[in-house]
């Protein structure tokens, strides 16, 4: 929860997060699923790290819209 601009929250369980699997052309894909009830508004973004054990390091960061 929040933006990346003000960073926030995180929603759900860090275990719901699995580490991205990166291919040969730097290519990664991942869902997660939250077991908790999603709000029905605000602001949610989302965070890549360079690793789990580099968690301070983001790498990339984007805001994220609820679909009505």
């Amino acid at each position: 929860m929040g933006s990346c601009a003000k960073g926030g929250a995180v929603l759900g369980a860090a275990s719901a997060y699995t580490p991205l699997r990166v291919d040969a052309k730097g290519m990664a894909e991942g869902k997660a699923t939250l077991r908790v009830a999603l709000p029905d508004s605000g602001s949610f973004y989302v965070n890549i790290h360079a690793s789990a054990t580099n968690m301070k390091k983001i790498v990339a960061c984007g805001d994220l819209l609820l679909e009505e």
